[in-house]
Parts: structure tokens; C-alpha cells; sequence
């Protein structure tokens, strides 16, 4: 596990310098203008949405014409019939067209962006981002590599300007891997103070994580975090302590393997379950009643007291508890004593 922490930590790291790609180095009032391709990660089959960035230097830009060169393994033409890109807030106006002209799907090479600039031009703004699809299949690659075709800028005096550029990659990560549905079983949906409430969950074979009960901490008492018995099921018994409604679901926090052929990483990812509305009603006012009988026995006070001391599980007598708490006190204790003398009072 300490490897797997050590290479996503460096797999993290690796990410955040691809997303920042480097713009060359400043050249002057008339040198180029600098452009850097972000870098991004998408799963198979999926839209990326790819930013292009330039730096300014502080000049004034009044237009700029960049071409944006696609890999092979990557299809530009998302199904409009048209580039699936629009232009930073820098940008007074802008137009995108398919390289070659009159191209369709995987024809489509490059987009080329116009843009025209009418007041100050920020450093490091956004130019324009554009949206590409993955392959949904598996084509012996994680990264998918974009350049810069062609293009030149201009100042807003119209003195000519040049371009360099940082190409970046849209990196396939394959989260597929991680996806686990998960499913609960809630029984009974309205029960009393006092009760007890079951809760089963089923997910995929192989979690190692943990399990955690959501939405009911305020009325139900118990374990609620456990680790898979490594079946993929497990179960919760929660003891209802105070009446009020809930949105009880489950989730599942675990470790798994992402990334694609030659770039495999761990991540963490949070699976919650659907969610059960829950009502716990008012229990009857016969404290330390375990059986729920009406009476209240030596054996069960015997209870009552090992609950306060730490020695039972509040399961063994919820109704030994006051309402809204989740344990037993002195005042428990009095209470359930004085009801074994004088009986139940009646519903």
C-alpha cells in the first residue's frame, strides 16, 4: 500500500505540471506572441474540453490566427458539422473553422481559431477552448498529443507579430475500473424509539475501503463505519434513539486502479448509495423495556447497567436509553428501575 500511495502522489504531481503547460520565454515588445495547449485527462469515448492560453507580455494584441493540430488517435469534429469551440472573455469576437476546409469527422486535421481583440489583453488569458472526443477503444496510447499547425498575431497598432507555442495532450484515464454500484436493503421504514433498524448493503466483490451510514446519526445509535468482510456485502443494526425522519443511504470509500495501458495509478473515489427515506415514531414510555412486553425484568435492568457501564451494546435495550440520546444515564437507570416496580404505564 505505501507503493501505491508513492506512485499516485507522483502520478498527482506529474498531472499538475502537465496542466500547467510552460510558455516560452518573453522576447520583446515585437516578439512572438506565447501560446501554450492545456493538458487534460478524459475517460474513453468521452468530450475533453481542451484550453489554449497566451501570454501577452502586457502588449496589446488586436488579432490573433493560430491552427490547432490534432493526433490520429482523436476526432476533432464532435458531430455539428462545425468546431465545438468557443472564445475567452478576452476575445471580442472569433471564428473556427475544420482544417482542411470542407472536412468531416476523422478528415478533419486541425481547427483553425480567428480572434480579434479590442481592449487590454491580460497575461496568461484564456484564447479559446475547444471540446474533442476519445476513442472508445483501447489504441495502445494514453496521451494524445496537440501542436500548433500554423499562425501569427498582430498588435492592435497592427505591427506583425509571430507565435510559439507549448503543445499539451488530452491523457486517457480509465476510470471504468472504479465504477460500484451500490444497493441497500432498509427494514423497517417507520419503526419506534426503541427499535432496531437493519440495514443490508450489496456492492462488487473486492472493496477494501470502508462502508459508512449517511443521513441518520441524529436518530439512529450503532456501528456506522465498517470494512467489507470481502464478499462485497456487510450490514448494519442500528438502534432508533429519537423520533424524526431520515434519508438513509450508504457509501462506499475505497482505493482502486485507474489510468490506461503503460500509466496505471491509484485514486480514491466515494460510491453513495440510492437513498431510503426512514421514520422513527415516538416510542412507548416504559424505559428499560428490552423485550418490548409491557414489564420490565431483573435480566433487563441487569442489562440497563451494563449498557451505562460500557459493558452491553445500546442493541441489547435501546428503550433503556431517553429519547435523543445514545447512551444511558443515571436518570435511565431510575427511570427503568422505577418501572420493573410499579409496571409499564399503559399505551
Amino acid at each position: 500500500m505505501h507503493r501505491s500511495r508513492s506512485l499516485f502522489v507522483s502520478v498527482a504531481a506529474a498531472m499538475a505540471l502537465l496542466a500547467c503547460a510552460a510558455f516560452p520565454a518573453y522576447a520583446g515588445a515585437t516578439g512572438p506572441v506565447g501560446i501554450a495547449i492545456g493538458s487534460v485527462y478524459a475517460v474513453p469515448g468521452a468530450l475533453a474540453e481542451v484550453d489554449v492560453r497566451l501570454r501577452s507580455d502586457g502588449r496589446q494584441l488586436g488579432t490573433l490566427r493560430h491552427a490547432l493540430s490534432r493526433p490520429a488517435t482523436l476526432v476533432f469534429d464532435t458531430g455539428a458539422g462545425t468546431p465545438d469551440c468557443t472564445p475567452g472573455t478576452a476575445a471580442a469576437s472569433a471564428s473556427f473553422a475544420f482544417m482542411p476546409a470542407g472536412c468531416a469527422g476523422a478528415a478533419c486535421l486541425g481547427i483553425e481559431a480567428r480572434l480579434t481583440f479590442s481592449g487590454a489583453t491580460p497575461n496568461d488569458v484564456l484564447a479559446y477552448r475547444c471540446r474533442v472526443r476519445l476513442p472508445a477503444d483501447d489504441v495502445g496510447t494514453c496521451e494524445h498529443e496537440f501542436g500548433c499547425a500554423d499562425g501569427e498575431a498582430t498588435l492592435a497598432d497592427g505591427t506583425p507579430l509571430g507565435l510559439s507555442c507549448a503543445n499539451g495532450a488530452v491523457l486517457w484515464a480509465d476510470y471504468a475500473s472504479g465504477e460500484r454500484p451500490v444497493s441497500i436493503a432498509v427494514a423497517p421504514r417507520s419503526l419506534r424509539v426503541g427499535e432496531v433498524l437493519a440495514i443490508n448493503v450489496d456492492a462488487d466483490e473486492g472493496f477494501a475501503g470502508q462502508y459508512s451510514v449517511l443521513g441518520a446519526d441524529e436518530l439512529l445509535a450503532g456501528e456506522l463505519v465498517k470494512r467489507p468482510a470481502g464478499s462485497g456485502e456487510t450490514g448494519f443494526t442500528l438502534a432508533a434513539v429519537c423520533d424524526g425522519a431520515a434519508e438513509v443511504r450508504v457509501s462506499l470509500y475505497d482505493e482502486i486502479t485507474a489510468g490506461c495501458p503503460g500509466r496505471e495509478y491509484f485514486v480514491f473515489q466515494t460510491h453513495v448509495s440510492e437513498t431510503v427515506p426512514v421514520t422513527v415514531l415516538p416510542g412507548p414510555a416504559c424505559a428499560g423495556d428490552c423485550g418490548r412486553d409491557g414489564t420490565v425484568s431483573v435480566d433487563e435492568l441487569i442489562t440497563a447497567v451494563g449498557i451505562a457501564l460500557g459493558g452491553e451494546n445500546l442493541l441489547a435495550c435501546p428503550s433503556a436509553a431517553s429519547s435523543c440520546s445514545a447512551g444511558i444515564g443515571v436518570a435511565d437507570l431510575v427511570s427503568a428501575v422505577n418501572a420493573g416496580l410499579v409496571g409499564c404505564p399503559a399505551d
